[in-house]
């Protein structure tokens, strides 16, 4: 039928719509089915979102176990691939009697018996990265990549159907099967993270948490074809810490990684002294961070710092502190503090980074603040070889006027700002007393901190309550005196504990026997008028007080003796030689010897040292009702040498690093002398300080 005009002008464009809209049973169908399958997309993504959620968590569960174990195992993990590790005897008996699910989805276990066989003994030594372990059964396999390598995990994975695994090394890298290598997640990176610090520095770790699923705005994405697309529910991994706490967390473990030198997934993102720092640390993990004393320049009479401060930095528990167990870190402090100043503890921390990085040519706190983006300078042609320290830089004096400008403004420390000479002694003491107070206040910090986060966390946990803080200086440092009163009548003993970080020694002029002037007779030709033990035995000997001291037992004033004894040694023995008589405002230049290994401290504790009086009023030494008292034997590490009078003189230092002995004069570093230098240490004229380390380390 022909349309006339009219007809056309009706159909037109309206006609389209008008004739579908004609339907309205079938559309009241669409809008039906429309509402059903939304709810029932709805259900499903909420049914899959679950299983989703269910099975990531479980796989970080598989995740955070596998990093556990590594850290626990002190980086010597057992963990072995079930096949390769057939060459032990007992792994293959019971290999044969185990059910076949135990080897994956290889039907017959012989099959592995069979490939462990090859010439190659390579295939059994893979450790380490070189392990994959499954994270949906956790059982574990070689991967592709090392010499000899058979790659059981892709076996695996291809015969199983499994995906995901991790590396077992110290990288811990995320593998998928679907791409076929190392992938990145955020969620198992940040659990990566939180894991290291569980292990190895707990006080800046927060509380596991599960991955959530849910929709955020990265969950939806445009597309030229279909505009806005919902990619679906994505996993989020949420920190219940504040940001400052885990930005700390970072700072903590980024420098941890590169002191330990570890080889982590992100290494191309580090910059070229933070690469040169983890790569020289590779190499020399098993030494001391500081191995070569460098210089301190002197900023106006203080040479009383810098030979105190060559003493402290060159202490090992000292330095193993600051340096490798992170008890101070100033990143993490001053972020902590969120813009307050900086404490005196984050000025020595940097301190031991300049110290640190001049001894090794490297730029250690540039290492820690360069930006991440900064390794594509440094791989430049023109670059320098980056596993390799910088000459102009080794070995060059540090400038201690930041540490030197905090001291003076710290309120306890007043007494010794301005450029006048001042005493290391008293220097040393209240550098100490201030340090554990700034470190005190920064672990309480950090434990506040935890406590709030534990406390607004939803997870719980069924820890034992913790200790309260406490700072490692004084456990370094401090020893205690046991100061006993004794009744001459009745022997009746009242004691009271001291704590001293220095013991100050009276000299003693006390020749030596003939056979121990014999003894040193290849070592000096002086004839020393004291040595250390007659200065520590004059200290512990009893004396009697010049006024009578009321007696409980006796109910009346008696004559009393006093003595001191130790009864807590420290890890770190300093001794101070009291030269300078303020009675007679003279120093002594007296010349006194002390042993530089094996100075025996166990004597002089209580149950050997201490008086014993009978009610008869007869003395006689606790010492002699036993065999031998304890060896509890201290080396010599430093020395604080002075030279001059009582009212002008110069502080050097000898120091000691491995068996080899230097001489410390401000910016000056040279050897102590011939051979090792111990004899000239041990010869040095105006020994002022003495530092002995515990042999023990306890």
């Amino acid at each position: 039928v022909s349309l006339t005009p009219s007809s056309k002008q009706a159909v037109s464009p309206v006609a389209p719509k008008a004739i579908e809209t004609q339907r309205p049973i079938p559309a009241l169908l669409n809008e039906t089915a429309i509402e059903e399958t939304a709810e029932t997309l709805h259900n499903r993504a909420v049914h899959e979102g679950k299983d989703a959620s269910f099975a990531a968590n479980k796989m970080l569960s598989s995740f955070r176990q596998n990093r556990r174990k590594f850290w626990t195992a002190c980086n010597n993990s057992e963990m072995k691939c079930v096949w390769c590790s057939s060459s032990d005897e007992a792994c293959m008996k019971s290999a044969k009697n185990l059910p076949v699910q135990e080897f994956g989805v290889i039907k017959d276990a012989r099959v592995s018996k069979k490939w462990d066989h090859c010439d190659n003994e390579l295939i059994s030594n893979a450790s380490g990265d070189n392990l994959i372990q499954c994270l949906e059964c956790d059982l574990i396999g070689c991967r592709s990549g090392f010499v000899g390598g058979k790659s059981h995990a892709m076996l695996h994975f291809l015969m199983s159907g499994h995906t995901y695994g991790v590396t077992c090394g110290s990288a811990g890298q995320l593998f998928c099967m679907r791409c076929g290598d190392i992938v990145q997640h955020e969620c198992f990176d940040r659990e990566r993270e939180r894991v290291f610090l569980e292990q190895n520095h707990p006080s800046f770790c927060w509380q596991e948490s599960p991955i959530n699923r849910g929709i955020n705005p990265s969950s939806f994405t445009v597309t030229k074809e279909q505009g806005y697309v919902w990619r679906g529910l994505l996993a989020s991994y949420p920190i219940p810490a504040t940001p400052q706490f885990v930005r700390a967390g970072h700072f903590a473990l980024r420098r941890a990684l590169m002191f330990r030198g570890c080889s982590t997934s992100n290494m191309t993102t580090l910059g070229p002294n933070a690469l040169k720092l983890t790569m020289h640390r590779q190499a020399h993990t098993n030494d001391r961070p500081i191995n070569t004393p460098v210089g301190l320049y002197n900023l106006g009479n203080t040479c009383y710092m810098n030979s105190t401060l060559q003493c402290l930095i060159n202490c090992a528990p000292l330095q193993e502190a600051f340096l490798t167990n992170l008890t101070n870190p100033y990143q993490c402090c001053e972020t902590l503090k969120a813009g307050e100043t900086s404490c005196l503890a984050c000025e020595i921390d940097k301190l031991f980074l300049e110290y640190f990085g001049s001894s090794v040519g490297i730029d250690a706190i540039a290492a820690l603040e360069e930006q991440r983006n900064a390794l594509s300078n440094a791989l430049d042609t023109n670059a320098v070889v980056l596993n390799e320290p910088n000459p102009e830089y080794c070995g060059h004096p540090v400038i201690p006027s930041n540490f030197l400008a905090k001291v003076w403004k710290h309120s306890t420390v007043t007494h010794l700002a301005r450029h006048d000479q001042h005493d290391a002694q008293e220097f040393y003491h209240a550098v100490i007393d201030v340090l554990d107070a700034d470190v005190l206040s920064y672990q309480k910090r950090l434990r506040s901190m935890q406590q709030t986060i534990e406390y607004k966390s939803q997870i719980r946990t069924d820890k034992t309550p913790t200790n309260p803080p406490q700072s490692c200086i004084k456990d370094i440092f401090e020893g205690s005196l046991r100061s006993v009163l004794i009744c001459d009548l009745c022997g009746c003993k009242r004691s009271q504990i001291e704590s001293f970080l220095n013991l100050s020694l009276p000299l003693k002029n006390e020749f030596p026997s003939e056979s121990e002037v014999a003894a040193r007779e290849q070592m000096t030709t002086r004839r020393e008028t004291s040595n250390i033990h007659a200065c520590l035995n004059h200290f512990t000997d009893p004396e009697t007080l010049s006024d009578p001291i009321y007696c409980p037992s006796c109910n009346r004033k008696t004559k009393t003796l006093k003595q001191h004894t130790f009864a807590k040694l420290p890890r770190i023995l300093c001794l101070h030689l009291k030269r300078f008589d303020a009675a007679t405002n003279k120093k002594i230049n007296d010349f006194v010897s002390y042993p530089a290994s094996d100075l025996d401290m166990g004597k002089y504790l209580p149950h050997w040292c201490e008086k014993v009086l009978s009610k008869e009023g007869k003395e006689s030494d606790s010492n002699q009702l036993d065999a031998e008292s304890p060896k509890v034997l201290y080396d010599l590490f430093a020395t604080v040498n002075h030279r001059g009078t009582l009212n002008q003189g110069h502080y050097t230092s000898n120091i000691k690093c491995g068996d080899h002995w230097y001489h410390c004069n401000d910016a000056f570093v040279c050897d102590a002398g011939e051979g090792n230098g111990e004899k000239e240490v041990l010869l040095a004229e105006g020994a002022y300080m003495l530092f002995y380390l515990r042999k023990d380390g306890k």
